[in-house]
C-alpha cells in the first residue's frame, strides 16, 4: 500500500509516493507472535509431561512433600532426555518409538488420574505444584517474548548469541543441538567441529532436544531455542523447592524469585541457551535436603541419597562446571557439620556413578579422550593434547612454575572475580549521558556495564554483592531467624565454591563468570535477599526493587552500542510480543504475590494457634 502526497510543482493532480507501508507487516507480526507462543506451549508440554506424570504417580504412592515432588519431577524430566540420547544413539528408529511410547503412557496415566484417580490420589499435595509450574511457564514466556521482540531472525543461533550483548558470543549455545542433530541422523563426525570432539561437552541438553524432536519441522533451530530457555529457567523451580523446604517467609520467597528472574544474569543466560543455568535446578536439591529442616530425616534416608546422587550426575551431565558447585557444597556441609550418613552417601555415590558411567565409556571408547575442557581450565592448555593424560599435563604445567608463580596465578584468579572499578562509576557515566542527552556516552556505558556483568562475578549479582556486609550488623544484635540462618548457609556455600573455583582453575585471571558454576549467582542473590529480609523486609524489598529496575533498564530499555555488523539484522519491535512480555511479567509477579499473601495468612494463623496453645508464645500473634 502506498501513501501519496500531492506534488504542487506538477500542478493539480500531480501525485508522488513518499512512503511505502507493507500491507502485511502487522499481520506478519501477529502471526509470528502467536506461532511463537504456540511453539512455546508445545515444547513446554512435551518437556514437562514426564515430570507431571511422575508427580501424579508419586502422589498415588503417598508422597506429599513439595520438595520430594519437585525432585521427582526434575529427575523424571532429565531421565527422559538422558534415556532418549542413548536410545537414539543406538538406533534412531528405536528412539522415536521410545519417545512416542513414553509420551502416550504419560498422557494415558494423567488422563486416568484426572478421571478415575479421585479416590486413589491425594490431590492436595499436587495443588502446591501449580506454583512452580506457573513460575516456569510465565518466566519462559517472558524471556522468549522479550528475546524475540525484534522479529523472526534469519539465524536463530546468531540472534540469540547477540540479542542481549555485548559481548557477542559464539556458537556455544547451539552445540547441544548440533550433537542432537548428529545423533538423530546417526552420524557423529570425528572431530565434531573444527578440532573439538563430541565427547568434550556433556550430552544432557542434547538428549532433552532429542526428546522434543518428534513431529517438528526439519529446521528445529527455533524449537531448540525455546526448549533451551525453558530448561535454563528450571533453576527457578529448583530455587522454589529449596525455599519451600527452608520454611522462610512466603513473602521472602516471592521476592527472591522475582529478583532472580528479573536479573540481567538470568535474562542473558537463559536466552543464550548454553547448558550452564540448567544444572542449578539440580544442584539446589542438595542444600534443600541437607541445609534445611529436612536434614534430620533425610541424612539417613537412602532414598534421598538416590535423589541427591541422581541430581549430582545429571548436573555434571549438563555442564562440567557443576563440579565446582558439588565440591564446594560438600565442603560447606562439612564445615556446617551437616554431613549425611554412610548409607545416604553410599546410595548417592552408586547412583551418580551408574548414571555417569555411559558417558565415561563414550568418552573413553567412542570419541576419546573427551577431556579437552578439563585440560584447558585446570592446566591452561588451549590446544588439543590427546596424547597426554590430564595428570601428565598438570604435572608438566605446574612443574614449570615456582611456588611464587603458583601463588600469583591463584591470587590473580581471586582478583578476576571482582571488578577493579567502583560499582557506581559505570552507572554515573550512564546517568550523566541520559541527563545530558549524550546518546553515545550512555550507550557506551550501558555496553561496558553488560560486558562487566558478563565477565566479573561480583558485577553479575550487582547490588547483592554488598549483602555480606549486612551480616556484620547482626554482630551487635541477638535477633535470629530462619531467614538469617539460611542466608548464612547460602553465602558460606557460595564463598567456599568461589574459593574452590579460584584454586582449581589454572590462572592467571581465568575465573570469568561463564567458566564457573552458575549456582553461585543464584545462591548469592537468594542469600542477599534473605539477610536483608532478616534485617528489615522493607529494606529487602527496596534493594530488590533497585536491583530489578537497574537490570530492566540495562537489558530491556537501553540499547547499548554494538560493533558494526553485529545484530544489525534486528528489525522494529513487535508490539504483540511486547504485550506478551509485559503480561507474562505481570502475571509472574501477581502469582508470586498471591502465594506470598496466602503464606502470610497461614503463618499468622499458625502463630495465633501456637499462642492459644502456649500462652508464652502470645507475642507471636
Amino acid at each position: 500500500m502506498r501513501l501519496l502526497a500531492e506534488d504542487e510543482s506538477k500542478g493539480p493532480g500531480g501525485w508522488i509516493a513518499f512512503a511505502e507501508v507493507p500491507p502485511i507487516r502487522l499481520s506478519a507480526e501477529i502471526s509470528f507472535a502467536f506461532r511463537l507462543l504456540g511453539l512455546t506451549l508445545f515444547v513446554f508440554v512435551v518437556t514437562t509431561l514426564p515430570a507431571a506424570a511422575a508427580c501424579m504417580l508419586a502422589a498415588w504412592r503417598g508422597v506429599r512433600n513439595a520438595l520430594d515432588l519437585t525432585a521427582i519431577a526434575l529427575l523424571a524430566m532429565t531421565s527422559a532426555g538422558y534415556l532418549a540420547f542413548w536410545i537414539y544413539f543406538i538406533n534412531p528408529v528405536a528412539g522415536n518409538v521410545f519417545r512416542n511410547v513414553v509420551l502416550i503412557a504419560c498422557i494415558a496415566f494423567i488422563a486416568w488420574a484426572v478421571s478415575r484417580g479421585r479416590g486413589r490420589i491425594d490431590w492436595q499435595p499436587l495443588r502446591q505444584m501449580i506454583v512452580p509450574l506457573l513460575v516456569l511457564a510465565l518466566a519462559s514466556v517472558f524471556v522468549i517474548s522479550l528475546g524475540f521482540v525484534y522479529g523472526e531472525p534469519m539465524s536463530v543461533q546468531d540472534y540469540s548469541a547477540q540479542r542481549f550483548g555485548p559481548p557477542a558470543l559464539s556458537i556455544d549455545n547451539f552445540l547441544p543441538k548440533l550433537l542432537a542433530d548428529a545423533v538423530y541422523q546417526h552420524h557423529i563426525a570425528i572431530p565434531f567441529i573444527s578440532d573439538w570432539l563430541s565427547s568434550d561437552r556433556p550430552p544432557l541438553q542434547a538428549g532433552m532436544a532429542l526428546w522434543t524432536y518428534g513431529g517438528m519441522h526439519p529446521n528445529r533451530d527455533l524449537n531448540y531455542e525455546l526448549l533451551g530457555v525453558i530448561l535454563q529457567l528450571t533453576a527457578l523451580v529448583g530455587l522454589w523447592a529449596y525455599l519451600e523446604a527452608s520454611q522462610v517467609s512466603r513473602k521472602a520467597v516471592a521476592l527472591i524469585l522475582v529478583a532472580t528472574l528479573f536479573s540481567g544474569f538470568t535474562i542473558f543466560n537463559s536466552f543464550f541457551t548454553w547448558p550452564k543455568l540448567f544444572p542449578a535446578a539440580l544442584l539446589l536439591l542438595i542444600p534443600a535436603y541437607l541445609l534445611t529442616a529436612r536434614y534430620r530425616s533425610a541424612r539417613s534416608d537412602w532414598r534421598v541419597g538416590v535423589i541427591v546422587g541422581a541430581a549430582i550426575a545429571f548436573a555434571m551431565l549438563c555442564h562440567g562446571g557443576s563440579a565446582f558447585g558439588i565440591i564446594g557444597l560438600a565442603l560447606a556441609l562439612a564445615v556446617l557439620r551437616r554431613l549425611p550418613s554412610l548409607r545416604f552417601t553410599a546410595a548417592a555415590v552408586i547412583v551418580a556413578g551408574l548414571l555417569y558411567l555411559p558417558w565415561m565409556l563414550y568418552q573413553k571408547y567412542y570419541d576419546p579422550p573427551g577431556d579437552r575442557l578439563l585440560k584447558m581450565h585446570l592446566a591452561g592448555v588451549l590446544e588439543p593434547r590427546p596424547e597426554a593424560s590430564l595428570r601428565q599435563i598438570l604435572a608438566e604445567k605446574y612443574g614449570k612454575l615456582s611456588w611464587q608463580q603458583i601463588a600469583d596465578y591463584k591470587l590473580d584468579n581471586f582478583r578476576s572475580v571482582f571488578d577493579t572499578k567502583p560499582f557506581w562509576s559505570h552507572g554515573a557515566v550512564l546517568v550523566r549521558g541520559l541527563l545530558t542527552g549524550n546518546a553515545e556516552e550512555s550507550s557506551a556505558a550501558a555496553a561496558f556495564m553488560r560486558v562487566t556483568a558478563f565477565y566479573r562475578w561480583n558485577r553479575s549479582i550487582d547490588v547483592f554483592s554488598f549483602a555480606p556486609l549486612a551480616f556484620l550488623l547482626f554482630a551487635f544484635r541477638r535477633r535470629k531467624s530462619i531467614e538469617l540462618q539460611q542466608a548464612w548457609f547460602l553465602w558460606l556455600s557460595t564463598a567456599i565454591i568461589l574459593v574452590v573455583w579460584c584454586l582449581l582453575m589454572y590462572g592467571p585471571y581465568s575465573t570469568v563468570v561463564h567458566q564457573g558454576c552458575y549456582l553461585t549467582e543464584v545462591t548469592a542473590i537468594t542469600g542477599g535477599v534473605l539477610v536483608l529480609w532478616a534485617l528489615s523486609p522493607k529494606l529487602a524489598a527496596c534493594l530488590a526493587a533497585l536491583h530489578i529496575a537497574f537490570n530492566l533498564a540495562l537489558y530491556v530499555f537501553l540499547n547499548p552500542s554494538k560493533p558494526v555488523g553485529v545484530a544489525t539484522f534486528m528489525g522494529p519491535r513487535n508490539p504483540v510480543l511486547d504485550s506478551f512480555a509485559v503480561l507474562s511479567a505481570a502475571a509472574f509477579v501477581f502469582c508470586l504475590w498471591r502465594m506470598g499473601h496466602a503464606g502470610a495468612v497461614e503463618e499468622r494463623k499458625a502463630a495465633i494457634a501456637l499462642a492459644g496453645a502456649q500462652p508464652e508464645y502470645a507475642a507471636l500473634s
